[in-house]
């Protein structure tokens, strides 16, 4: 299988010809103010504690981070909503690693904004089998500092491709998460921490079981 970068500049090429001029233009340049903004502050990195969590899977049952890391190191993925391409391709990516990182004794979650019934629907059409959990209110998100508020112009232009945040999200507040990949440690601890203002970037699975390919080189020299 190909990169995500590979992917997402193929999906660039598409969705950039299926899209009005001055649509492809407005969504540039809000991209471009959230890179050139500074608008966005991750507040937890590598070496610092992951804050636990416990958010609702796609049928509401509570998904317990502690529980999660009493199994083994965790793999946290933030994305924007089931209607964004970008984040589709890549949690199909992250589906095709899941044996990988389940061999590595790890777990995936992915984290959005978005209601749980959407993210049933999503889970179902992508055939995706780890724990898709709903940050409503992107409560957890901005405690990691990722959240940033919509424009009015870019929202106006989701509304008229079908994208209704509002609904989607269960929440009149048109805020998002950055995409931000996490790697964490059963101790907590985050060991790699990924986060970029432009959404056509994203980290690798590769690099993901790289990290947790690391704590288990890890955990054997301490048992040596």
């Amino acid at each position: 299988m190909g990169s995500l970068k590979e992917g997402f500049a193929a999906l660039q090429m598409e969705l950039a010809a299926s899209l009005p001029e001055e649509a492809n233009k407005l969504l540039k340049q809000a991209t471009q103010r959230l890179v050139d903004g500074a608008l966005i502050n991750l507040l937890i990195t590598v070496g610092d504690k992951f804050p636990q969590f416990s958010l609702p899977n796609v049928v509401g049952n509570a998904i317990n981070s502690e529980d999660l890391l009493g199994q083994g190191p965790l793999v946290v993925s933030f994305y924007r909503g089931g209607w964004c391409p970008y984040c589709n391709l890549e949690l199909r990516a992250y589906q095709a690693v899941l044996d990988d990182i389940h061999t590595l004794g790890a777990e995936l979650v992915a984290i959005s904004p978005q209601l749980p019934d959407e993210s049933m629907t999503m889970v179902a059409k992508a055939n995706l089998t780890f724990e898709v959990l709903s940050d409503t209110g992107n409560s957890l998100a901005e405690h990691l500092g990722l959240v940033f508020e919509v424009t009015d112009k870019v929202a106006d232009l989701y509304r008229s491709m079908g994208y209704d945040l509002e609904r989607i999200n269960g929440n009149v507040h048109w805020t998002l998460p950055v995409p931000a990949t996490f790697v964490i440690g059963m101790d907590n601890t985050v060991v790699r921490a990924y986060s970029h203002a432009d959404h056509t970037r994203r980290l690798e699975p590769a690099e993901a079981l790289d990290s947790l390919r690391g704590l288990r080189n890890s955990a054997r020299t301490r048992c040596w």
